[in-house]
Parts: C-alpha cells; sequence; structure tokens
C-alpha cells in the first residue's frame, strides 16, 4: 500500500536530495535572496530524492534464501576475522548507470576456510556460500556483480572495515543472523552496502 511505500526506510535518493538542497542553496546564494525560494529549492530538492527511493521500493527484486550445504554442515566452525570488499555492480541496469558499488563480506575461520555473506542485486537473495580460498570466496562476489572473476579485483577491499572477532563467534551466528534478513534489492533504499553494513555491527560488537 501507499502508507508502507512511505514507512519504509528511505535511502540514498533522500540524502542525495538533501544534500543536492543544499548544494544549490550555496551555488545560489546571490540569485535566490529570500528564506521562502530557498526553502522552495531545498524542498523539491527533498521530493525528488524521496520520489527516486519509493520508486526504487516499488521496483525491488524480491529474492530468497540462499544458504549452501556445506556452510550448514560447518556451523559449529569458529570464525577470527572479518573482510568487507566491493567492485562495480553491473547487474542491475540503475546501479549501473549510476556506478554504484556492490559491497560484500568474507568471513574467515580458524580452519581456513572462507565464507562469503551478501545480497545478490540481481535477485535480492540473501546467501552464504563456502571456499578455501580468499579468492575463490571474493569470485562469488564478483559473480553477484557480473563482475570477471578473474580481474584482479579481490585488492578492492575496505581495509578500514577489517576486524577479528571473538573465537567463540561461530558461523551458525551468521546463518541464524541471514535468516532473519528480508530477501529484497532495491537499487536505493535496500541494496549491497545498508545490508554489510547492518552484518558489521552485530559481529564488531559481538
Amino acid at each position: 500500500s501507499f502508507c508502507t511505500l512511505l514507512a519504509a526506510p528511505m535511502g540514498q535518493g533522500l540524502s542525495a536530495g538533501a544534500l543536492t538542497g543544499i548544494g544549490a542553496n550555496m551555488a545560489l546564494v546571490a540569485a535566490v535572496e529570500t528564506t521562502t525560494g530557498r526553502a522552495q529549492i531545498f524542498g523539491a530538492s527533498v521530493a525528488a530524492g524521496l520520489a527516486v527511493d519509493i520508486a526504487s521500493d516499488v521496483f525491488a527484486r524480491k529474492g530468497k534464501l540462499d544458504i549452501e550445504r556445506e556452510v550448514i554442515l560447518n556451523a559449529s566452525d569458529s570464525l577470527k576475522h572479518v573482510y568487507s570488499f566491493y567492485a562495480t555492480n553491473e547487474a542491475h541496469p540503475v546501479s549501473k548507470l549510476v556506478r554504484q558499488k556492490h559491497e560484500w563480506i568474507v568471513l574467515e575461520s580458524h580452519t581456513h576456510r572462507f565464507y562469503t555473506v551478501q545480497k545478490w542485486p540481481s535477485n535480492g537473495n540473501v546467501a552464504i556460500h563456502a571456499s578455501s580460498t580468499l579468492r575463490g570466496a571474493c569470485d562469488w562476489g564478483l559473480r553477484a556483480a557480473d563482475r570477471p572473476t578473474h580481474g584482479g579485483e579481490i585488492r578492492q577491499y575496505r581495509d578500514d572495515m577489517d576486524f577479528d572477532v571473538p573465537d567463540d563467534l561461530q558461523v551458525a551466528y551468521v546463518i541464524a543472523w541471514a535468516r532473519k534478513e528480508d530477501p529484497r534489492w532495491a537499487f536505493s533504499t535496500e541494496n549491497s552496502k545498508q545490508f554489510t553494513m547492518r552484518l558489521r555491527f552485530p559481529l564488531h560488537d559481538f
């Protein structure tokens, strides 16, 4: 319903609209002398951003929970480190047009297994896949972004988001977290960046 759309969390469109309004007011400070005029410019920019967010939610792609069997079998595996990677998102036409990034998280365990956790832009699936190498784990992220898997993009990682986790944090915790996530993807309000941010918070504070 329309009320549900308005209640949905707003995202990048609204933020961009607000920043555009502020920037326009600063740029036109000499041309627009009245407070009313400036408020109208800001309001129009915010309204445009809000419209983008609502359109993004309307056309959101709804998927499913996709947890690989090997991940379930290794639910008791103890984790030790969290990596965050990104690549240009070419799996969604609007995201490709605005050069939006696709982000994913790789969890390293004490048994040297790697688990890729991400939300796929092509279908909204919340997915966890297991790999034996960090490169193999990153390939899952590149596939989701519809990028070549041998382009050296393993180096496009957010080193400022790397951190260790306590030894008692198991894969089972991440599986339980993923099962509570809404499997949907919208280029503005519910994309991979919001997804990885939500996952990093509980892992960091565990």
